[in-house]
């Protein structure tokens, strides 16, 4: 998929608006619907670049909250994996293991840590997630569409 705004979609446009000119003499009384006209669309299109502008800004702040949020919980698997297995191992020992109290309750801890990371990282961007979806929202009531979801699956 690629990111757009329909009202903003790449063309070959120079965008100073090269093909309207300018007349050399700007008092020409033939010129001002034409000027009018053309001043018009440059703001529209200024318009369609800022709102293209913020729908990115906010679609990279998302990716990037996800992608913080999906490594607080690698980090978090990868601990759980870890202690799972040499709890496995532990568990094989005769007499209790070799695992002592103290570290068990020294690796919990990190394991709560990471968790609680995790958590808040997947709130940030769940807010993030909202904000952009309001933000689409505003921008197909004012006309423009946005595309949904990630650009690469």
């Amino acid at each position: 998929m690629i990111l757009f705004l329909s009202a903003c979609q790449v063309s070959n446009k120079a965008p100073s608006g090269a093909k309207d000119t300018i007349p050399t003499d700007g008092f020409a009384q033939d010129s001002y619907e034409e000027i009018s006209r053309q001043l018009q669309e440059s703001i529209d299109h200024e318009m369609s670049l800022n709102q293209e502008s913020a729908w990115l800004n906010l679609r990279l702040q998302v990716v990037e909250a996800e992608k913080f949020a999906t490594q607080c919980r690698s980090s978090e698997l990868k601990l759980a994996a870890e202690m799972s297995r040499f709890g496995s191992l532990d568990k094989r020992l005769p007499k209790g293991g070799f695992i002592k109290e103290e570290e068990r309750i020294r690796w919990n801890a990190q394991l709560d840590v990471k968790k609680s990371a995790r958590i808040t990282a997947e709130a940030r961007a769940n807010l993030l997630r909202r904000d952009l979806k309001d933000l689409t929202e505003k921008l197909l009531k004012d006309g423009y569409q946005a595309p949904a979801g990630s650009v690469f699956e």
